[in-house]
Order: C-alpha cells, then structure tokens, then sequence
C-alpha cells in the first residue's frame, strides 16, 4: 500500500513532466513510418464504419482515394513533391496564423483593448496545427521509395478487401431480414 501511495505522491506532483514525456512520445512515434498511432486510428474509423452500410462504404470510397493518391505518387514523382509542397505551405500559412494572433494579443495589452475572443489561445490552436501538418507531411514525405509506396498500397487494398466483405455481409443481412 505504501508503494502505491508514492507511486501516486510521484505522478502527482510531476504530473506535468509525465504529460510532457507523453506528448513527445506521440509526436515521435507519429513521425515514424509504421506509427502505432495512424494504425489505432485506422482501426477505430474502420471499427465505426462498420456500424452501417452508409458509413462503411463512406469509409472504402475514403481509402480508395488514399489508395489513388498513392498510386500516383507511385507512378510520378511530380505528384509527391506537389503533396510534399502543399504541406509545407498550409503549415506556413498556419504559422502565419498564429503569429499574427500573437501580435494581435500583444497590440491588445498595448492599447488597453480587449477583443471578443482569446487570441492567444487560438495562436496555441493554430501552432498545434502546424504541428499535425508536419507530421503529416512528414508521413507523406517517407513514401521515398517505390517500395514503401507499393507496401502502402498493398496495406490499403487489404483494408479495403476487408471492409468490402464486410459491407457484404451486411448487405446480405439486411436482404435476409425483409
């Protein structure tokens, strides 16, 4: 009992330090080519999909675009690079963002003014999604090679062969019903 109470007494009081450690472990395991992470997120979008033949073949039409883009960047190496170039300038353009909101938040104690909305959060907000873009131009820039594109693709075409079946499935369940 005592040996829970400072295990609890520790996280307690590095509370901040142990979400911190958290935090930098996502973000390096985002960046990664095969993230724990992007797969849990796929399972789960998967896992709902599969709630109604709606949603489901919402979800196949979804990886089947993902499976185009790959393919095309399969086939030219043009169509990464525009990809890779998209990313970097959303993510400009978000820091951008944020950095005018901090000016603004600046010029607001300057003045005396207040606006209607916190602006120095929102510059948190739009930093955080320069974040998530670069990881995810990061993981669009991995596809480096034919092979791991083609790897890509294998992956979503099984995917995709699995949520098929399984709109199938419930197809033929629901034609059982009437």
């Amino acid at each position: 009992m005592t040996t829970l109470q400072h295990l609890w007494d520790f996280i307690a009081s590095h509370w901040f330090e142990i979400l911190v450690g958290f935090l930098w472990a996502a973000i390096i395991d985002l960046l990664s080519f095969r993230s724990r992470i992007f797969a849990l997120v796929h399972y789960i979008k998967n896992r709902l999909s599969e709630r109604s033949a709606a949603k489901l073949l919402e979800r196949i039409t979804q990886l089947e675009k993902q499976r185009d883009s790959y393919n095309a960047f399969l086939h030219s190496t043009k169509a990464l690079y525009l990809a890779n170039f998209r990313t970097v300038f959303g993510v400009l353009l978000v820091i951008a963002t944020a950095a005018a909101l901090n000016v603004l938040s600046e010029m607001q104690a300057t003045f005396g003014t207040r606006l209607a909305f916190p602006s120095g959060l929102f510059s948190l907000l739009f930093y955080f999604l320069a974040v998530v873009l670069a990881i995810q131009g990061i993981t669009t820039a991995s596809l480096d090679t034919p092979e791991k594109i083609s790897e890509s693709i294998a992956k979503l075409e099984l995917e995709i062969a699995d949520l098929k079946k399984k709109l199938q499935a419930i197809t033929l369940a629901a034609l059982g019903r009437f």
